[in-house]
């Protein structure tokens, strides 16, 4: 089996480290089971040292994968609701869908700054054995602050079941509970069949949502895994 793994990075230094580290641990545990790894990642218009990091990276520790230039001119955005910011995203993220290997059989969209385990991405690819996409749960690190030391729910605008988006606060939405449940739309991390990602595209207007929309419409929406879970960094 072959996981692509896709990420996009953009002024990004300090985060190197953490999401080689990250994929160096994906690598080895996939080995393991005869599982190969395949790391695409997008940067383009940074002003720091991210793209220099991130070729020393994967020279050095001898991932296979590709550096694709991204660059799109745009103005960079924190992580806002903006429709410029959305549109240049997807031109982003087309560009790296476009790099997917033919030989691939799970791709992984995965944003740049999340923390999460190897054998929790791991597991969410094994899910795909039942669903032709997966989503894990994306919390905020526990220590989040104004949530008095509750768990709080990061992707509020990208996870949607029945037409209402998921809250901070447990349960987060009515629907979820301890078995997996049809999102109508995703963010954050998705896993999909390879068959099922080379179907998609993003599109300008709400890109990851958009794409995840699509899939649903194609027959292959994505079913949350209340088990797992990853975590968006405080910062």
């Amino acid at each position: 089996m072959k996981i692509v793994l896709t990420s996009a990075m953009r002024n990004t230094l300090q985060l190197v480290p953490r999401y080689f580290r990250q994929v160096a641990g994906l690598y080895l545990a996939a080995a393991e089971r005869g599982t190969s790894i395949y790391v695409l990642i997008g940067e383009g218009d940074s002003t720091d040292a991210t793209r220099y990091a991130l070729e020393e990276s994967m020279r050095t520790l001898g991932l296979p994968g590709a550096l694709i230039d991204t660059t799109h001119g745009g103005p960079s955005f924190g992580s806002i609701i903006n429709a410029k910011r959305f549109a240049q995203l997807a031109s982003v993220y087309n560009t790296l869908w476009r790099c997917i290997p033919d030989d691939a059989d799970a791709v992984v969209f995965v944003e740049g700054d999340l923390i999460w385990k190897p054998e929790m991405m791991l597991a969410l690819v094994d899910r795909l054995d039942m669903h032709s996409a997966v989503a894990p749960m994306v919390f905020h690190l526990p220590d989040y602050a104004g949530y008095g030391g509750v768990r709080a729910f990061y992707d509020t605008w990208g996870f949607a079941i029945g037409g209402q988006h998921f809250g901070n606060l447990p349960p987060y939405h009515v629907a979820v509970n301890s078995h997996p449940v049809r999102l109508d739309h995703a963010g954050s991390c998705i896993a999909m069949r390879a068959e099922a990602a080379r179907r998609v595209y993003f599109p300008a207007e709400d890109m990851v949502v958009g794409m995840t929309r699509m899939l649903a419409d194609n027959g292959d929406p994505v079913w949350l895994q209340p088990d797992l879970y990853l975590e968006h960094p405080n910062v």
